[in-house]
């Protein structure tokens, strides 16, 4: 989970208001453990 805070405080909305970073653990065989995703949605209040 420490990774997905590091991406998000580097690359959070850079390309515009929404972004969705995934990431798949997987074990020594290449069998998926875990699975993250976090999603970042920036909203203008001022037109």
């Amino acid at each position: 989970m420490r990774l997905h805070s590091d991406m998000a405080r580097d690359q959070a909305l850079r390309d515009g208001d929404r972004q969705a970073y995934t990431v798949v653990v997987t074990d020594e065989d290449h069998h998926p453990v875990y699975y993250a995703i976090l999603s970042l949605v920036g909203i203008w209040l001022i037109r």
